[in-house]
């Protein structure tokens, strides 16, 4: 892409160019060879070579580009590292998940509206006709006065009298609810249409409206709010988990940067101090070639600081490959681009190491990390679900013990007017009470689901009694590490002090001819490990720092970063 960018353009006459220029040439061979030849006269234009393709690679003769600068302040990375951490993004779904969890127990309370239509047809034998029909074949006119059966029954049935066909077409409209006491209640209403062809029913067609109520309250299982709420709570309680848990990544993304950070640092002053030392000891390879030059040196005696020269440029050259592994590893903390210009940013760190940041007393940070750990938030909410979801474990082994009472309207017709309006007057009516017992013997899985649950509660609750024991841990050792990276400064920062007295003593001695190349490279290399070890005793105040915030839970507070809700919309 960059090349294409930079590929100089072909003119469109640059054939005929090209056929002009070797013809002047060949004529100027023709008529003046040894000019020609021997170069004297300015040489003809060469005709141009044809580009490679973008795909192929560059000549030896382009120099590469050079990476873009960016210069970056720790509150910068930390910033853009939460607003584009895979994790963080990954953590605010958990918690729009976690949220829409909510409504899915809820739903068992909704109210539901439900309609039924059924359509049948039967055929039923007339037991009274029957019983008439045999009594007149087998007594003719005195069946009456054997079976008590009057003939003449049978022709007031009509053609269907010995089976009895009927139609009918009934809709029932219901709405059910159940509510979190474990009541439930079902509304319903409804007409039915019947066609026969007796003529023993006096509504034919008939209507017959109707409505009800029916109610069922358990007694003993599923009695009670807090039995019937308990999967609403747990789904409260994982989602106060999941934004304890979007906190703790966040905290752990801002940690993990800032070492990137201070880690990309300490790798660039490294390669500072082994540049200073390279200075250092070529300078003093001049010296003694000067020296040697002149007489007052050995040839032997530039051996020693050419191979001191050669020992350092090659740890320039691990230092420069820690550079890059130190920007690759605070770029795959910040989540950048894909883009391999993005991974070659030359990344400057602007944020100095500092030393003046107060930190509490232990016990103060004990206390703030006791208040302020997701982890042992997470903890402790885990636990109370735990808790929760054994006590419904624990009625489940309940028999189930359920009273139930219904109470339903009636009208009937042959005019469904009629009938409506009867069933108004409220009349007629039947009403059912019903208690229902339900006792499983052995409640194997009841009793499994409860002992499981129990000892889900008892291991949270040794998690939880963990996790407080390695935060106190993590607190004392953190806090510790402040301290003991501020003295290792001023220990470190009195060696260096030292190390350029003695350098610059032994180069004075040398210069008198009381000291040789070996003492002034051994203070060269004292030197240079003392400043590493100052640099490095900074860094790590400053990891010290970021791991006691860490321990503590205010990474977020510190840096004033609130993280919110992703963006997705609801649909």
């Amino acid at each position: 892409m960059l090349s294409q960018l930079f590929t100089p353009r072909k003119h469109v006459k640059g054939k005929a160019v090209s056929r002009i220029a070797a013809c002047l040439l060949f004529l100027a061979i023709l008529f003046f060879p040894s000019t020609a030849l021997s170069g004297e006269t300015s040489p003809s234009p060469k005709p141009e070579k044809p580009e490679p393709p973008v795909s192929e690679p560059a000549s030896k003769t382009d120099k590469p580009i050079a990476p873009a600068k960016l210069e970056l302040s720790l509150d910068q990375a930390v910033r853009i590292a939460v607003r584009h951490n895979q994790k963080i993004l990954i953590g605010k779904l958990g918690v729009d998940i976690a949220q829409e969890a909510i409504e899915l127990p809820k739903a068992e309370f909704d109210e539901y509206f439900s309609t039924i239509a059924t359509l049948g047809q039967d055929r039923a034998p007339n037991a009274y006709a029957i019983a008439a029909k045999e009594a007149q074949k087998k007594y003719g006119n005195n069946a009456s006065l054997v079976m008590g059966i009057d003939p003449s029954f049978l022709e007031f049935l009509g053609p269907g009298g010995v089976v009895s066909q009927s139609e009918s077409f009934n809709l029932t409209l219901s709405l059910t609810q159940k509510f979190t006491t474990g009541t439930s209640y079902t509304l319903a209403a409804g007409s039915m249409r019947r066609q026969t062809e007796s003529r023993m029913d006096p509504f034919n067609p008939g209507y017959y409206p109707y409505t009800s109520i029916t109610l069922t309250q358990p007694l003993l299982k599923g009695f009670g709010t807090d039995y019937n709420r308990t999967y609403i709570e747990l789904a409260k309680y994982g989602h106060k988990i999941a934004k304890e848990q979007l906190r703790w990544t966040g905290i752990q993304t801002i940690a993990e940067t800032e070492k990137a950070y201070w880690n990309l640092i300490l790798t660039r002053e490294t390669l500072a101090v082994q540049m200073r030392s390279l200075d250092r000891a070529k300078e003093l390879l001049r010296r003694t070639r000067e020296r040697i030059r002149v007489g007052e040196a050995a040839k032997i005696d530039e051996l020693q600081p050419e191979a001191t020269v050669a020992d350092i440029e090659a740890k320039i050259v691990r230092a420069k490959n820690l550079i890059k592994t130190a920007r690759d590893w605070l770029l795959l903390v910040m989540q950048p681009s894909v883009s391999n210009r993005d991974w070659d940013l030359d990344i400057i760190p602007t944020t100095k190491p500092y030393d003046n940041t107060p930190v509490a007393s232990i016990e103060e940070c004990l206390e703030t990390a006791l208040g302020n750990r997701p982890d042992l938030t997470m903890a402790e909410l885990s636990l109370k679900s735990k808790l929760l979801d054994e006590a419904k474990k624990r009625k489940d082994r309940l028999p189930q013990l359920d009273i139930s009472g219904s109470m339903q309207w009636n009208g009937i017709d042959s005019n469904f007017g009629n009938a409506r309006d009867r069933l108004g007057t409220g009349r007629f009516y039947d009403w059912e009470f019903s208690l229902t017992f339900i006792w499983p013997f052995r409640l194997r899985a009841e009793k499994a689901a409860y002992r499981r649950a129990r000892l889900e509660t008892s291991k949270a609750r040794e998690e939880k009694t963990g996790l407080k024991h390695l935060l106190i841990f993590e607190v004392r050792n953190a806090h510790r590490n402040v301290k003991t990276a501020r003295e290792q400064i001023r220990a470190r920062g009195k060696s260096v002090k030292a190390a350029e007295e003695a350098l610059a003593a032994e180069q004075v001695r040398q210069r008198e001819g009381l000291s040789t190349n070996f003492e002034v490279l051994a203070a060269q290399e004292f030197l240079a490990l003392a400043e590493l070890g100052l640099i490095q005793a900074r860094i790590d105040l400053q990891i010290a720092l970021a791991e006691l915030k860490h321990a503590e839970g205010i990474n977020l507070e510190a840096y004033g970063i609130e993280l919110q809700k992703s963006d997705k919309l609801k649909k």
